[in-house]
């Protein structure tokens, strides 16, 4: 099956929009009717410029995320030729990663939040993706520095 370069940046550009909706869209509803909390933190005006400048980051990867596959709509296709098999690898590592995000984030609960509010607390997560890599006083079993 040979896809043309417009059918793929439209279907990295899909993948993409759909893993926006779920993260933040769908989880956020879901979120919001399970506890009464979208779990959305904004900054105040009066917080560190750290944390301005970390939502104008976080802004910007969102925007640069679809840059690519947008521009490569606009943009005639590349010179450079890709190999397929690096095109469907790339894909599939997207849904894949989309996945484990998502995984993530039920594994969070009713913890989950979208910014930091530094005067709440809630329950620590050790359950999930958590239990392996967050919130544990020695290294998982499969990190190679792992002190013993």
């Amino acid at each position: 099956m040979t896809t043309s370069p417009d059918a793929k940046a439209l279907i990295a550009l899909t993948v993409y929009l759909i893993g926006l909706a779920l993260t933040f869209g769908v989880r956020t509803l879901q979120h919001h009717r399970r506890t009464g909390d979208p779990g959305i933190r904004r900054i105040a005006s009066d917080s560190s410029k750290a944390g301005r400048l970390g939502v104008w980051l976080f802004a910007g990867a969102l925007i640069l995320g679809a840059a690519g596959p947008f521009l490569s709509l606009l943009v005639p296709a590349s010179t450079i030729a890709m190999p397929r098999w690096a095109w469907w690898l790339g894909l599939g590592l997207a849904v894949i990663g989309l996945a484990l995000v998502l995984a993530a984030q039920q594994a969070m609960g009713d913890s989950w939040r979208i910014g930091v509010d530094p005067s709440e607390r809630t329950g620590l997560v050790t359950t999930g993706a958590f239990a392996a890599v967050r919130n544990r006083s020695s290294p998982p079993w499969f990190w190679p520095w792992r002190a013993y």
